[in-house]
């Protein structure tokens, strides 16, 4: 007779690889997964609040002159100059000015008492480095190399130092993070703090804001894809003695240039910041949300305007609108606060607030006024070149920067009539200090008043070699 024990050996061998061959196959994916998710905890922005660290110490208001440009688009960042201002209409450039090349990045100009600070990068494989410039006879005080990752140029404008009258901001990328540093007014390295990740290879356009005790960053990037927070950019404020990361608050919404801005509205100290499908409104203190409106931008390259109760923003490409929103919302506003929409699209800048109307330069050359209570057009302007910045005001005058270098002057109060055309080394190198016009190109610095224009830095910037 034949034993059995075999074939039972056999059968129970079989039943035994059979339960055990789907956890050897799952085995892979169950590590990838776990892989993944680790990741994803990894790679998301942590959030940081004012609550994490304790109080913050408090510091007095930065001191701005009225001469000062301390940073992006001015003091307010709305790029307005008072009103009884007395800059020139019409001039001509000294012969042999040169104007940014594509391999030359240069940031527009800070003013900060007799200071000019300005970031500059001959080409896209030298050293970025932080430059301190005389305001009276442009002579080169100092020099600083900056630490920087080598990331694709996304244009040649680097983003703008800002500067609390103590001392000046900027912002590189080292090693995947983006960072904030601070320097004396002297050039002496005051702090440096990672601010976050950078994960896109284009450098960042967005400047440092500064606000009360704090200087403020933010950068809109697309999540990872194993980012399972879909959170992939961040805001983060800083403080401006210690670089104490005050709090940090995770946004999603896809890749974004948008320059934050910081001012009293409704009674409350906000951060404005527009995006892909929103635009939101933030306490500037704690980084909390107050509230968002949605509209059409996908990709959002400027800042907003805003009055005491009112923001304004405007997106350019397919989507070629303009909002008014009610800035005393909370939560989603967009059914109960957005006050106006309008199918003008400004640039990639900002609007600008003049005499009542909103005013926006558009892409293919057309300046458009829109009444301020209701998005109607009050007039219309058509120039010849493109715009890829926000136009400049002076009372009612409007100074607009063409890609091409020109600058068109409007009178905004007289329906866009035209006052003057000149030239400029440039549409983003200008800043406004004391009734002067401050450009800056690699070949020098160039200050243009009523009484003409001066070239007061004859030779070129540091680290700049002719081509």
């Amino acid at each position: 007779m034949t034993p059995i024990l075999p074939f039972v050996s056999v059968r129970r061998q079989r039943q035994s690889l059979w339960r055990r061959w789907p956890w050897r196959a799952g085995a892979p994916i169950v590590a990838v997964m776990a892989l993944w998710w680790g990741l994803a905890g990894m790679s998301g922005v942590t959030v940081i609040t004012p609550a994490d660290h304790g109080p913050v110490l408090a510091l007095a208001e930065p001191f701005v002159a009225d001469s000062d440009w301390p940073g992006w688009r001015g003091g307010f960042r709305q790029g307005t100059v008072a009103a009884a201002s007395l800059l020139p209409v019409q001039w001509s450039l000294p012969a042999g000015i040169g104007r940014a090349t594509a391999k030359d990045s240069v940031s527009p100009p800070c003013v900060a008492g007799e200071s000019i600070f300005l970031t500059h990068r001959p080409s896209e494989r030298e050293q970025t480095s932080l430059i301190c410039l005389d305001r009276n006879q442009g002579l080169l005080r100092w020099r600083v190399p900056l630490a920087s990752d080598q990331v694709r140029a996304n244009s040649s404008v680097l983003p703008t130092p800002a500067s609390d009258g103590t001392r000046v901001f900027v912002t590189t990328v080292q090693q995947g993070q983006f960072t904030v540093s601070a320097f004396s007014m002297a050039g002496q390295p005051l702090w440096s703090r990672d601010a976050g990740p950078l994960s896109r290879d284009v450098g960042p356009a967005q400047s440092p804001v500064v606000g009360g005790s704090l200087v403020y960053v933010a950068i809109d990037q697309k999540a990872a894809p194993w980012d399972w927070s879909a959170k992939g950019g961040y805001i983060a404020a800083l403080h401006r003695q210690t670089g104490q990361i005050v709090w940090r608050t995770p946004r999603s919404g896809g890749d974004g240039f948008a320059t934050p801005v910081v001012a009293l509205l409704a009674g409350r100290r906000q951060l404005l910041l527009p995006s892909r499908g929103s635009l939101r409104s933030y306490d500037a203190d704690s980084g909390a949300e107050l509230w968002r409106a949605k509209w059409s931008a996908r990709v959002v390259e400027g800042a907003v305007a805003c009055d005491d109760q009112h923001v304004f923003a405007t997106v350019s490409g397919p989507e070629r609108e303009t909002v008014c929103v009610r800035a005393d919302g909370a939560g989603d506003v967009t059914e109960t606060h957005v006050v106006w929409r309008a199918k003008y699209a400004g640039s990639h800048g900002a609007p600008v607030l003049v005499d009542g109307n909103v005013i926006v330069a558009q892409d293919d050359g057309g300046v458009t006024a829109l009444d301020r209570q209701n998005g109607r057009v009050v007039w219309q302007q058509r120039l010849a070149q493109r715009f890829s910045t926000a136009p400049l005001c002076a009372g009612s005058r409007l100074y607009c920067l063409d890609d091409a270098g020109g600058v068109t002057v409007l009178d905004a109060s007289q329906h866009g009539q035209i006052l003057g055309q000149s030239r400029s080394t440039g549409p983003h190198t200008v800043a406004v200090s004391a009734d002067q016009l401050l450009f800056v190109s690699p070949t020098g610095l160039n200050m243009i008043t009523a009484d003409g224009p001066t070239q007061v830095s004859h030779g070129d910037l540091p680290g700049h070699s002719r081509r």
